[in-house]
């Protein structure tokens, strides 16, 4: 027998939560984690490490910084493209939203399935909670226009750099980022109706799991259970300087359940355009199809490249779904050339209050590695076979990777402990170890490094010790002092190392002004010294953002100043 309850949920509910509220601003708290952009895209992405990250990636999350999303309004497609959440976290919040209504704070947030405490402390700068009922509520709320001048001062000359863009979420939108030797532009529409998508000019393009088209850089590594699958965008306007995207025309299509992409990218006309001579007409024609549900997403997408014929053509099947807390992923392909086929595929399950994935990977030899983004342990996803164990949340990482090069037999074992502990409410220290084993080739590479963490209001410090064994030892050790008030923000850091061996060399990221991306190879010995500021301000009924950075090291006298200035208006 069935009892209806005639009473109100979503005014229940907001009640409930008054008295909770009531109750606990009586009780001692721990306050929310401050995390800067950096922080905050390490742990959305599931990335142990600064030099993990790459300048497409983060200057998308600078974008969505600037112009946060309606969290309570966004649609599951906006939440799955966004690449803030898995196809597991969209799920959850979507079914969240349907029984219970409005998300009304960050802690109620972080009682939702699938999002931890620092994960949502991550989430706060790039969302907003307005209620449903707001107009333009599930928009960015965008400054339409936002005009941005670049100048970096180096030994061997002056670098300047323009970007400007119109637009940004639903409705029209234009960009064009001119730096020395390329010319990226693109215009693009956002719709809710039948035209989903269209972008003309410079794009990328992500499906599946990458086996297929992937466009754009993606690094290699162990990763938090959370990311350790892709989370594919399909088409996004392209605004960065680098070149690293298509040039073409693309649109989506969609209606119901289901969505049709269609685009056709050509190669040579970047060359063209930026001033050089191509020899061939080339030209890469791609399409996607994709059937979405609540808890599952399938797609097939199929992609060739012409020039002087067929040199390459490829088609995937690839799936995502979620089911009671398990989170799946996967992709099979095929290049119909060489019938060479491929094949990735990956669950997360909770554990013990965390979260366990495990993934299996078949590269053959011959597999293409053009615009191949697919998981992987070396530098491209071709000639492997692999496997990869995670365990952990937002903040630790426990992993082992086991791959083999099917070409030569060589095996690779990799290591990863990576977490982070209180000492007090201010002091906190994460240490982080890496080893990389393997049969033939280098030698046993091991890095262990340790950050002290402090945070006293405004002020916070990081200490980093950082010790690497291979060829011989190497070390480095910095501290980067930061001060944050308001729309001020100051970062100094002083670093001292000693590495004689270039397969020793340490990586280190440096702060700068956002779209710029600076992780230096530190070889020899020597101290360097690195400074970022950003200021920010109302001015004419706009934005007005300063941003500077640069560095001087004592080997051979380097040194360079970058400044920005952003207007939004």
């Amino acid at each position: 027998m069935h009892y209806h309850c005639p009473c109100n949920l979503p005014d229940m509910k907001r009640k409930l939560q008054f008295i909770c509220c009531l109750l606990l601003s009586f009780a001692p708290s721990s306050p929310a984690q401050e995390y800067g952009l950096v922080e905050s895209v390490m742990i959305l992405l599931g990335v142990t490490e600064e030099e993990s990250l790459d300048d497409a990636a983060l200057e998308s999350f600078e974008r969505l910084a600037s112009h946060p999303l309606a969290l309570n309004s966004a649609t599951m497609g906006r939440l799955l493209s966004c690449g803030l959440f898995s196809q597991y976290q969209a799920a959850s919040l979507a079914d969240y939203r349907e029984r219970n209504g409005d998300v009304l704070s960050f802690e109620e947030l972080g009682t939702v399935p699938g999002f931890p405490r620092a994960y949502v402390d991550a989430l706060r700068i790039f969302v907003t909670l307005e209620p449903q009922a707001l107009p333009g509520a599930g928009t960015s709320r965008p400054r339409p226009l936002s005009v941005e001048s670049r100048t970096a001062l180096r030994k061997d000359g002056v670098i300047q750099r323009v970007k400007a863009s119109y637009g940004y979420g639903e409705g029209f939108g234009a960009a064009v980022a001119i730096s020395p030797g390329k010319r990226n532009f693109s215009l693009s529409y956002e719709g809710r109706g039948v035209l989903e998508r269209l972008v003309v000019g410079d794009f990328n393009a992500r499906f599946g799991q990458g086996l297929a088209l992937w466009s754009g850089m993606t690094m290699a590594g162990i990763s938090a259970p959370v990311s350790a699958a892709r989370r594919p965008s399909g088409v996004t306007a392209a605004t960065a300087y680098s070149d690293t995207g298509l040039r073409g025309v693309a649109s989506v299509l969609s209606g119901g359940r289901f969505a049709l992409t269609a685009l056709a990218a050509f190669p040579w006309l970047r060359t063209v355009m930026d001033g050089n001579q191509a020899e061939h007409f080339s030209m890469i024609p791609a399409m996607n199809l994709r059937m979405r549900t609540r808890e599952a997403q399938f797609s097939l997408t199929g992609m060739t490249r012409l020039e002087e014929g067929c040199e390459y053509a490829r088609l995937s099947a690839d799936w995502r779904f979620c089911l009671r807390g398990i989170d799946g992923a996967g992709e099979v392909a095929s290049d119909l050339l060489t019938g060479k086929c491929a094949a990735i595929a990956l669950v997360s399950f909770p554990m013990l209050e965390h979260r366990m994935a495990f993934q299996g990977r078949w590269y053959p030899t011959a597999y293409p590695k053009e615009f191949n983004g697919a998981w992987r342990s070396t530098t491209y996803a071709t000639d492997e076979a692999g496997m990869m164990l995670s365990f952990g949340d937002a903040e630790r990482v426990y992993g082992a990777d086991l791959s083999r090069k099917l070409s030569t037999g060589r095996m690779q074992l990799k290591l990863l402990v990576t977490d982070r502990f209180a000492i007090t409410d201010r002091l906190s220290v994460k240490p982080r170890i890496n080893c990389r084993f393997r049969t033939e080739g280098e030698k046993p590479r091991t890095d262990i490094r340790t950050d002290w963490i402090w945070s006293p209001s405004d002020w916070s410090n990081v200490l980093r010790i950082n010790w690497l064994h291979c060829k011989g030892d190497a070390w480095m050790a910095y501290s980067e002092t930061s001060y944050r008030h308001g729309n001020l923000a100051l970062h100094m850091r002083a670093m001292v190392y000693r590495v004689d061996n270039w397969d020793d060399r340490i990586y280190a990221y440096e702060r700068g002004v956002p779209g710029s991306f600076s992780i230096p190879a530190l070889y020899g010995r020597g101290w360097r010294l690195n400074f970022a500021a950003s200021w920010k301000t109302a001015l004419w009924k706009g934005r007005l953002k300063l941003y500077a950075s640069g560095y001087l090291t004592g080997k051979r006298g380097k040194a360079a100043l970058e400044a920005s200035l952003v207007y939004e208006l």
